[in-house]
């Protein structure tokens, strides 16, 4: 069921799916709620709630500045709005960065962590800063008939034309991307990282160009209940090019973290 929340002012699009213990699933900065259902479909006795953060894509609408703590607090606004006491969050590039943001600010909100193709923010390894560049090229020339298909075919491939080329036909909200590019410039989770308790995997794709694989590294080595799991040849949308391998281990990290807490449950009775 899809529905608009307003928190603070600001339009936040939401959808849920499904019953179980809950799982808030945070965009990246180009995706729509919809880039989710090959996942969603792994995730199989959970009720999936997926967020689109203000001023993109299906929240659509500029926004005034917000830091990644705005971000942070609007997401914890969102889980009051929705009667959610604690849940698991999976983020996906810039929606890892809030998702660490609201483990750190809100440890009791927050079960288990998945962070997908993120990092650190400052401090992390960076990328060719002309990688975020083309992106945005590529997914402005997806509105050309003429060389959209043929670019982004050729340099990135048929998942990112479907997902982020047809986002340009609902409206590419660029002040809302620089906003969020922006939070995500002037803000770092490495000093704070080993305070995050909650069970976290990590996922990167040995061959992303927007966030180089060895940040999965940092933040596994620094989170002190992580994991990493790395998608050989994956790229920047590993979630979703390598769903049939990325779903079932999402899925499995998330039941097994149920099925221990439950044991643990009973052993203090």
């Amino acid at each position: 069921m899809d529905e608009v929340v307003r928190i603070g002012g600001r339009r936040v699009k939401v959808r849920r799916n499904g019953c179980g213990p809950a799982v808030v699933l945070l965009n990246g900065v180009l995706m729509r709620l919809s880039t989710w259902e090959p996942l969603v479909e792994h995730l199989d006795g959970f009720e999936c709630i997926r967020v689109t953060m203000p001023g993109l894509m299906d929240s659509g609408g500029a926004q005034p500045l917000v830091t990644m703590r705005g971000f942070s607090s609007m997401t914890l606004d969102l889980l009051d709005r929705l009667g959610i006491e604690r849940a698991d969050v999976l983020g996906l590039s810039f929606g890892g960065m809030v998702a660490q943001q609201l483990a750190f600010d809100a440890p009791e909100r927050v079960r288990r962590l998945v962070l997908v193709s993120t990092s650190c923010g400052l401090g992390a390894v960076p990328s060719n800063p002309m990688s975020w560049w083309n992106a945005l090229l590529e997914d402005a020339w997806e509105s050309s008939p003429l060389l959209g298909p043929l670019w982004l075919t050729r340099q990135w491939g048929v998942t990112l034309r479907r997902e982020f080329g047809a986002s340009w036909e609902r409206g590419l909200w660029i002040d809302g991307v620089g906003q969020q590019f922006a939070a995500a410039s002037m803000w770092s989770s490495l000093p704070w990282l080993p305070a995050l308790a909650q069970p976290t995997l990590v996922i990167a794709g040995t061959a992303d160009a927007l966030v180089p694989a060895e940040n999965a590294g940092i933040l596994a080595s620094r989170i002190p209940d992580a994991r990493l799991h790395r998608v050989r040849g994956g790229g920047h949308l590993c979630l979703l090019d390598r769903v049939a391998e990325v779903g079932p281990v999402i899925a499995d990290f998330l039941r097994a973290s149920e099925r221990t807490a439950l044991d643990q449950a009973v052993e203090l009775r």
